[in-house]
């Protein structure tokens, strides 16, 4: 099955260079993708700018740009990037560092292929650990006007899209698409983007497709008259539309195990569903409290906790450590917080809140326990060097549970990083970045 092939992590065999126009922004860009380790993900840089400034694709960081899906980081963007996300996602590519020395990827002729050629020419390698995979159990739906998607669940990764145009050259079109590597490039990542003459005038005054041309789109005016070359395919409108979902829905990294149905989809649409669907996943943490909770299947009771962890009270803030999965790379627990707690004595006694410092340090403490149970870190201690892109979404009070998780991203025999989340009633409290050191 096309599922299993998706599961296991992939990056480049070598580095590869990529050169082309923005057409946003009309620079010439050039970029170099880098092989990277296993949990990285995929990392994008800007080295044009006087301090690097890093990238990583995810819902949290898109902006609202009609026409395109942009990244934002540090006051900075980074546009264009659907189309070699999805290159990276119907290949099955889950980690690799994108250095671009220009605020665009390049379009190319306007589609996918030109990434896939240069990836499938380079060749992959197969990483250790695997990809997260989420199986949709029931329906998700998002709307604006006629335009809808809906998630079902089903047995692969499948697009159903319908288009439909007022216009004689496009009118309706309709796709039905199962994903696979073979098919992906054959099939879908060919497919260029398209546009309208008199669009194309609307998004110029706004400084935009200041790059576009009849090299790297299909353009058309609204009689229907084609202003340059024929499509490749006789539906290659609705297939580029169905590229858009697959590099949109790529910002969350995770493969997923469902059916889309779209109709007259759009970049806002697609982010909307990505933004829907995170939601949805992030709640699983909380959703293997409620199953421990109710199986009595506890990874680490106190007891435990305490043998691993050389914190102590007052300091000692998990729980319970729920699940401890070290292929997967990926530890789970949580903490009952109660108003007996000595920091709500000053924080604040007639508005009590938990201090945002130490749900980061609690964060960290489930880090510590899961990096200090793998095999060959016995004897060992961590320290944390640093927390970055720490965000708090949510304040946390006496009587909730706080759901953690912990999850690597950059491992190494002395040193790493972890993504880590704390969750409280399914949603994310706080989030941020985990740098760490391992020492005898």
């Amino acid at each position: 099955m096309s599922t299993d092939y998706y599961r296991k992590r992939r990056t480049l065999a070598d580095r590869v260079e990529i050169e082309g126009i923005g057409i946003h922004t009309n620079s010439e860009t050039r970029v170099l993708v880098e092989p990277a380790e296993s949990r990285e993900g995929i990392k994008f840089i800007r080295t044009d700018l006087d301090q690097d400034v890093v990238f990583e694709p995810s819902v949290d960081a898109i902006e609202d740009i009609p026409r395109a899906t942009v990244l934002s980081s540090s006051g900075e963007e980074l546009y264009t990037v659907e189309h070699i996300m999805a290159a990276f996602f119907g290949l099955g590519i889950t980690d690799a560092n994108v250095y671009v020395e220009a605020p665009e990827i390049p379009a190319l002729n306007g589609s996918a292929a030109g990434f896939v050629e240069i990836f499938e020419e380079t060749g992959l390698e197969e990483l250790s650990g695997t990809r997260e995979v989420y199986r949709v159990n029931k329906p998700l739906y998002v709307e604006d006007g006629d335009q809808s998607i809906v998630l079902l669940p089903d047995t692969e990764f499948k697009i159903s899209c319908t288009i439909s145009f007022d216009n004689e050259y496009i009118g309706d079109q309709f796709l039905s698409y199962s994903l696979s590597p073979e098919s992906f490039g054959e099939s879908i990542a060919p497919a260029r983007t398209f546009g309208f003459k008199e669009e194309i005038e609307d998004l110029l005054e706004n400084n935009l497709a200041l790059g576009g041309s009849l090299d790297n789109a299909i353009v058309l005016d609204k009689e229907g008259n084609l202003l340059g070359d024929e499509p490749q395919f006789s539906d290659e409108f609705v297939r580029h539309k169905v590229l858009d979902i697959i590099g949109d829905l790529a910002l969350l990294e995770t493969f997923i195990v469902g059916h889309v149905v779209a109709v007259k989809n759009s970049h806002f649409l697609n982010v909307a569903l990505a933004e829907k669907l995170a939601g949805r996943i992030s709640k699983s943490p909380a959703e293997i409290a409620h199953q421990a909770r109710r199986g009595g299947d506890e990874m680490m009771n106190i007891d435990a906790v305490l043998d691993v962890l050389p914190h102590r009270y007052p300091l000692l803030l998990v729980d319970r450590i729920l699940s401890m999965d070290h292929e997967k790379e990926k530890a789970i627990g949580l903490k009952n917080v109660t108003i007996n707690e000595e920091f709500f004595q000053g924080h604040f006694p007639g508005d009590p809140i938990m201090p945002g410092v130490l749900i980061i340090e609690a964060i960290a403490q489930l880090g510590a326990a899961w990096i200090l149970s793998r095999p060959g870190n016995e004897g060992k201690n961590i320290y944390f060097m640093g927390v970055d892109n720490v965000k708090w979404r949510k304040p946390v009070r006496p009587g909730d549970q706080l759901i953690f998780e912990v999850t690597g991203k950059r491992l190494r025999s002395r040193s790493g990083m972890m993504g880590g989340k704390a969750y409280t009633d399914g949603e994310v409290a706080t989030e941020g970045l985990f740098k760490f050191a391992l020492v005898d």
